[in-house]
């Protein structure tokens, strides 16, 4: 079954939303999370490998914030 995860922002991030602002978030998320990441692609779309997984970054809002969404591809 293949997974997904929401990554909440820790700094509210300006639209339009900058590649190099979401790294930074991914980053933050792995650090925190005591995790490896190795970014694949780092524009649109964004693509990074944890977990032995490849993962595709797309933005949602969730009443107006954004929220990163990671769906395993």
């Amino acid at each position: 079954m293949k997974k997904s995860f929401l990554i909440i922002p820790d700094e509210i991030l300006e639209i339009p939303i900058s590649p190099a602002a979401i790294l930074r978030e991914i980053e933050r998320f792995a650090k925190k999370n005591n995790e490896t990441i190795i970014f694949r692609e780092k524009v649109s779309p964004i693509t990074f490998e944890m977990d032995d997984r490849l993962y595709k970054v797309s933005i949602n809002f969730s009443r107006s914030t954004p929220v990163l969404s990671c769906k395993e591809i």
